[in-house]
């Protein structure tokens, strides 16, 4: 059994290496769908040994897939942009923190629901405030090449 995977922003270099990633841990794909802006409908990206042609951001029905791969830059259209919806502290110690965010993104056309997303983010104390924990470029990457691995492995079972 794979799964239905949307990478948005697949034309963007970390999109592209998403795309890689896949394929090198042989995550189980059933369905692959590039996401991208309005001016990049139709361009097409290399997953594996096939050509997929990118779909629009604003048209696309997020409920059709089972997990989603984000990497955006740049300004959103706000008619599909997420918002800040809620967090709940999943991990804390006197250093650092792991939170859960919680987005809500507008309904996809044809659809009544906005989609709900959760995502974790760490957050340390640096004596005098808690600050957000950005990953350097390499550790995005990294990061995503380990957790599509195991993501892998569960699939597999």
């Amino acid at each position: 059994m794979g799964y239905r995977v949307a990478v948005v922003g697949a034309t963007g270099n970390v999109g592209r290496e998403m795309l890689n990633i896949l394929e090198e841990v042989e995550f189980p794909v059933d369905k692959i769908h590039a996401i991208a802006s309005r001016k990049s409908i139709g361009v097409k990206v290399s997953f594996g040994d096939q050509t997929v042609a990118c779909e629009d951001i604003a048209q696309f029905v997020f409920s059709t897939v089972d997990l989603v791969l984000m990497s955006v830059s740049g300004a959103v259209d706000p008619s599909v942009a997420a918002t800040f919806t809620a967090f709940k502290i999943a991990d804390y110690s006197p250093e650092k923190a792991i939170v859960l965010l919680a987005t809500s993104t507008p309904p996809a056309p044809g659809e009544q629901e906005p989609l709900l997303t959760a995502y974790p983010v760490q957050v340390a104390w640096t004596g005098a405030d808690w600050k957000l924990v950005l990953p350097t470029q390499e550790d995005d990457i990294d990061a995503a090449e380990k957790i599509l691995t195991v993501l892998a492995k569960l699939a597999k079972g």
